[in-house]
């Protein structure tokens, strides 16, 4: 499968005499100025050096920004005769211009296919009559049936942009736009949810209150059924919303709109595949581009089916057999291959460390500890510590290089901050600790600290080996992709849990045995399973995790 790249050429809305009420198009042409051939060349040369010698790699020059079969003919033809001289000598694949219907003609027709342009794309927004005189956009749902057919008729790639949200448009609307377009037979769309620009007519008429935008919940709603309405006819939508800049901002718009509206028709995909299943253990599997709608924006699938389906135990994988996302049942292993694997074959290891482990772990954890050649230490509480957290042994032990240090648990109290004195990661050269951290600690580990603003360090720090982290903490993070060998993997947080509390961490879940990471319950029902999976094989790691329970804080799994 070919890997596929574009240059962008983006040419001013100086081809564009039309004021459509959701554009600014003064505001657009002074920030992006009139593009020379020159300057195309240029932008093109920049981009192909750090494309050529890719195998595999289609390169398409695409002409967007404004309505390109506007312009003068003369600035059309210098524009693709540049085009055609790095598509005859091999250096693009494809030609793509974006332009309005009503500026499709045979003579323009004609003009494109003698330059070899390959693809033309129209900003058709609506094919609802209502909707595009309520939106000023200057031209007729006949114009757009007309352009089509005359793309078609000359063998072009046709493309068809449809917005969502616009004055007049509804639900109805929506779902006949996409229907219409449907008929026209692209091959490519985008669905662009209006967005209010500044110092536009729609934005006057937002103030004045003659144009209501749409609830987020209601674009989504749209944009979803369009979005499924194409795809399952075959058509590549190629874009969902717009690309952030300083114009494209505001109330009314929403950087995640892909990904919400991808999602939400996952959602409805697997919900319609889950009533086919008759077993209380279920599996979403999907291939990797499309195991994040699987899960959800930030992890919003896995939340709703959880709830909606509480005796359900469902889990999420990756599969790249698959083409489309996959709902089916599974017997539980119990634990993952190589766990199950050396039960069965009996096979221990000489026990050959000591492992602090909670009191309150599960039996399957400390059993396969032991199977790996640790004596358990388990860790009851302490001093006046009391609670869901008092049996954690980052409470009060904090791993080293080559030791365990042993805090003075009286010192200890159940309110946060005294709960932390110890809680502190040693990684490399460094432990990562916080301004509550013991002093004792902090000289007797004869490790440069290195403070951030968490009190529970370990808690959030899963460390792999010297130079490897992983965790859900923003803060933590910021401060150490600051160290450069200390390499951090910022993950999606609340998907661990921790008795007693909304959410626990990934470190309070972890601990390293040997060239073995050791997870404790069902790592790959994470939606980032796979990003920890091969951050974690990338270290020479082997990760083994549980998948008859969830995966839960224990206050750290401590080895030494």
């Amino acid at each position: 499968m070919k890997t596929h790249a574009i240059i962008p050429i983006f040419i001013s809305h100086r081809g564009c005499p039309h004021q459509c009420v959701f554009c600014n198009q003064k505001a657009i042409t002074a920030r992006s100025g009139d593009v020379t051939v020159s300057d195309a060349r240029n932008t093109i040369e920049e981009w192909l050096t750090t494309l050529e010698g890719k195998d595999g790699m289609e390169v398409e020059l695409s002409f967007f920004g404004g309505s390109f079969t506007g312009i003068s003919m003369e600035e059309q033809t210098a524009f693709l005769k540049l085009a055609k001289e790095y598509k005859d000598n091999g250096r693009i694949d494809k030609i793509h211009c974006s332009t309005r219907p009503d500026y499709i003609s045979r003579e323009i027709l004609d003009n494109l296919k003698a330059y070899g342009m390959d693809v033309i794309e129209l900003g058709v927004q609506s094919f609802d009559q209502k909707v595009l005189d309520a939106s000023e956009r200057g031209h007729t749902e006949e114009d757009v049936e007309k352009a089509c057919k005359l793309i078609h008729e000359y063998g072009f790639e046709l493309g068809i942009q449809l917005m969502i949200g616009l004055p007049g448009d509804s639900y109805a609307s929506c779902m006949y736009s996409v229907k219409r377009a449907i008929e026209m037979k692209p091959s490519i769309a985008r669905l662009y949810p209006t967005v209010v620009i500044a110092d536009t007519p729609l934005a006057r008429m937002m103030e004045e209150g003659s144009y209501v935008p749409p609830s987020e919940d209601e674009i989504v709603l749209r944009t979803k059924d369009m979005y499924k309405a194409l795809t399952r006819e075959g058509i590549n939508v190629i874009r969902i919303g717009l690309k952030s800049n300083e114009l494209i901002k505001g109330d009314t718009y929403h950087p995640a709109i892909g990904q919400i509206v991808k999602s939400a028709a996952a959602r409805g995909e697997i919900e319609e595949k889950l009533s086919g299943i008759d077993s209380e253990y279920v599996e979403v599997a999907a291939p990797t581009e499309l195991f994040n709608f699987a899960v959800g924006h930030k992890a919003s699938n896995r939340k709703y089916f959880n709830e909606k389906y509480p005796r359900l135990r469902i889990k999420y994988t990756v599969d790249e057999g698959l083409e489309d996302i996959c709902v089916r049942s599974y017997v539980p292993k119990g634990m993952t291959k190589e766990i199950k694997d050396m039960k069965r074959d009996g096979r221990r290891h000489k026990a050959v460390y000591t492992a602090y482990v909670s009191s309150e772990a599960p039996a399957a954890l400390g059993g396969f500890l032991e199977l790996l050649g640790c004596k358990i230490n388990a860790v009851y509480p302490k001093g006046s510590m009391e609670g869901p957290i008092a049996c954690h042994p980052d409470i009060y032990y904090c791993l080293l290089k080559d030791r365990i240090y042993e805090g003075d648990a009286s010192l200890l109290a159940p309110e946060y901050p005294k709960d932390v004195l110890y809680n502190a990661a040693a990684v490399g050269n460094y432990l990562i600790c916080s301004k509550y951290t013991s002093k004792d600690l902090i000289e007797s580990s004869g490790l440069t600290p290195v403070l951030v603003p968490q009190g529970y360090v370990k808690c959030n720090l899963a460390v792999l080996d010297d130079h490897h982290v992983i965790t859900e903490d923003r803060g933590i993070a910021k401060v150490l992709e600051k160290i450069p060998d200390i390499d951090c993997l910022l993950i999606s947080p609340g998907q661990v849990r921790l008795k007693g509390y909304d959410h626990g961490f990934i470190g309070g879940a972890t601990g390293k045995v040997g060239n073995d990471i050791i997870f404790n319950g069902d790592l790959s029902s994470h939606s980032d399973f796979k990003l920890m999976y091969d951050f974690c094989t990338s270290c020479g790691l082997r990760p083994l995790w549980f998948d008859m329970y969830p995966l839960t804080d224990i206050g750290s799994i401590l080895v030494v």
